[in-house]
């Protein structure tokens, strides 16, 4: 089976597709800007992702019956039917993926260097971005909401050869300069992974008791071994570096290391039994009812392949334990069904990108040294830099940055400036970090027919988790940069001084990294409150059976969900450190979303049926938008459209 998959995204990814109005009064050659109020879209980058998987499966899977009515039926009536069945697989999965991306380059400037953008292809200086008026000028709106969007974003995709004159800054001549660039499609990023899966399994299932009792016993042995692309020996001199000088993507690691990464290995055991009441040997049940029980335990492993955490161990696959417990009843001979279930799962390992703070926990070291050495190859001062408490030069305040990061980490990142002054680090491949939790609900489901020609189901089902053990090594790594910032004298040193920014070194770290990953420790042995806990699902569907209505049938569902926290207002921890305010989260509304649908059904031939039926999705909704997101001062943040109504024919033919 092979998946191939090829992805482009100018816009910028995730839920927010951000609008901007366009304050700019002056273009960078300080020509008045002929769209200043305007507003406009960023296309922040023409990214090409290439994605394909090939997978191979081979499975053999045996049985053997084993009836004891065929020996002895008096025996056998107890003794029961067993089943005992087999089962090996190998699967076999390679993946690969790829980022090309459209950057600047020049065959008259040395854009690489201080005379213009001073970074290699992989920056995002150099990423080939466009600006998009979407409107006439917002001059006379008194809010956002009151900007008029006119236009639609259709920009032809970059062509790699294409030629723009653009003005520029010379930091080395100190001067703008107008000069011509060239697009360039080069190739970014590569990753390549394969995983070997070797699965054992055997089942018993018995049917005894005179079929009044049904258990089943299964083993089952998961092996995964997980082999990764060769690794990078961080260094431009290297046999493998990770890019090659022009930042480019080292085309010789697009191949994968002789020994796997992880080799991991896990047996589980499920266990399960059901009961039927024994009317036939006790008394008869009223109401033409049938009851069963049952109960499960049930043992799980996740193939995840190879991920490592932020000090560079190796991160095993997720495992978990399930119990079930519950009984069935059914009325009227069958054409009423109650379940009832209760179950509990917890599960370890669980992978999480901790808010997405993976790569800003130490790429942001990377963005500071960055942003000094800019000030530095500006002819910035050290003495402006209001740094003196943390070194008396630029290369020792390089040094001081890196060091906030506490090894290992700090020597797998590996952050350095090198001898043409490029910033460069290695990076810790299939980064990742994991959670623990335990959930616990029950469901009641109800399934019918009401009349021979009136069904209806109604699933009502409740829900809590409870999270720990959040990101263990990834916080502690965290929490300890953020006190070698304090104690380096890091702390109020602006971060970024060629942009005349305020925003402290250590603001700037709290508020991206720390603060986020504090807020996902404070959840830790609390029920999460951003999980809905009730859920209430209703159909029913009608059908006219004669009459002048023979024929027709109407139907609906209803599906209601209960409310769940949106953001939290913020509150100081012992030891001052703002957190989350748990117990005063704020919620966003329940939701209730309902279907309607008409049909009609007749026989066109003997053996022809044909169906026709009008749906409305989300005939009952709500026309506001949803809160998503609810800063700590309680504003809204984020929203999103309420669902969108959908009216469709189906037409279905039966033969």
């Amino acid at each position: 089976q092979t998946f191939r998959q090829a992805q482009r995204m100018p816009l910028s990814s995730g839920l927010e597709k951000e609008l901007y109005i366009d304050i700019s009064g002056y273009l960078s050659n300080d020509v008045a800007n002929p769209n200043v109020q305007r507003p406009v879209v960023r296309l922040n980058n023409f990214t090409t992702n290439r994605n394909r998987s090939i997978q191979e499966t081979l499975r053999a899977t045996g049985f053997i019956d084993v009836d004891i009515n065929d020996y002895n039926e008096r025996t056998g009536k107890w003794l029961g039917k067993h089943t005992l069945t087999g089962l090996f697989e190998q699967r076999d999965n390679d993946s690969s993926r790829t980022q090309d991306r459209f950057v600047w380059d020049s065959d008259t400037i040395a854009v690489a260097t201080d005379e213009a953008f001073g970074q290699t292809a992989n920056s995002g200086r150099r990423s080939v971005s466009s600006l998009v008026y979407v409107g006439p000028s917002a001059a006379n709106a008194s809010t956002f909401s009151e900007a008029t969007i006119t236009d639609q974003v259709n920009v032809p995709w970059p062509v790699d050869g294409d030629r723009h004159m653009a003005w520029y800054w010379d930091h080395i001549a100190k001067e703008r300069k107008l000069g011509e660039f060239v697009v360039r499609d080069v190739r970014l990023g590569l990753d390549l992974d394969r995983t070997e899966l070797t699965s054992k399994a055997v089942s018993l299932k018995s049917n005894t008791l005179d079929n009044h009792l049904v258990t089943v016993l299964a083993w089952r042995k998961d092996r995964e071994k997980a082999f990764e692309r060769l690794e990078s020996t961080g260094t431009f001199n290297g046999d493998f570096p990770e890019r090659n000088p022009d930042g480019t993507a080292n085309l010789d690691l697009f191949r994968l290391q002789d020994d796997p990464s992880s080799d991991f290995e896990e047996e589980t055991i499920t266990k399960s039994v059901v009961g039927f009441f024994p009317e036939k040997y006790l008394f008869e049940l009223p109401f033409g009812m049938d009851l069963a029980a049952h109960y499960y335990e049930g043992e799980s492993f996740l193939p995840a392949g190879f991920s490592q955490n932020i000090i560079g161990e190796t991160i095993n696959a997720p495992v978990g334990e399930t119990t079930e417990y519950g009984f069935t009843m059914e009325f009227f001979e069958r054409s009423l069904s109650l379940r009832v279930n209760f179950y509990e799962t917890s599960n370890t390992n669980n992978r999480t990108n901790v808010r997405g703070t993976l790569d800003n926990a130490t790429g942001r070291v990377g963005d500071w040294l960055r942003a000094f050495r800019s000030a530095e190859e500006e002819g910035i001062p050290f003495a402006d830099l209001n740094a003196d408490a943390a070194a008396s030069s630029y290369s020792e305040l390089y040094s001081t940055i890196i060091n906030t990061i506490p090894e290992p980490t700090r020597g797998l990142v590996n952050y350095r400036v090198d001898s043409e002054g490029r910033v460069v680090s290695d990076d810790i491949q299939n980064l990742t970090s994991t959670f623990d939790f335990v959930s616990e609900g029950m469901e009641v489901e109800l399934i019918g027919s009401l009349k021979p020609n009136w069904s209806v189901s109604l699933n009502v089902a409740e829900q809590e988790t409870v999270r720990s053990n959040t990101a263990p090594a990834f916080s502690d790594v965290v929490l300890q940069i953020e006190q070698n910032i304090i104690n380096s004298g890091l702390s109020d040193i602006p971060d970024n001084p060629t942009l005349g920014v305020t925003t402290s070194i250590l603001e700037r770290y709290q508020s991206v990294v720390s603060f986020p990953v504090r807020a996902e420790l404070a959840n830790d042995g609390r029920q999460s409150l951003e999980q809905r806990r009730w859920r209430v699902n209703l159909v029913s569907n009608y059908e006219f059976i004669e009459g002048m209505a023979k024929g027709f049938a109407i139907g609906g569902a209803l599906r209601w969900q209960d409310e769940s926290a949106i953001g939290y207002p913020l509150a100081l921890d012992e030891n001052g450190n703002q957190i989350p305010d748990l117990d005063n989260a704020f919620f966003g509304d329940d939701e209730l979303n309902g279907d309607i649908w008409f049909s009609y059904k007749r026989k066109l031939k003997n053996d022809l049926d044909w169906r026709i039926q009008l749906n409305v999705r989300n005939a009952i909704r709500s026309d506001s938008d949803i809160p998503v997101v609810v800063n700590p001062n309680g504003e809204l943040a984020v929203i999103r459209n309420p669902p969108e109504r959908q009216i469709f024919v189906t037409n279905t033919f039966r033969f």
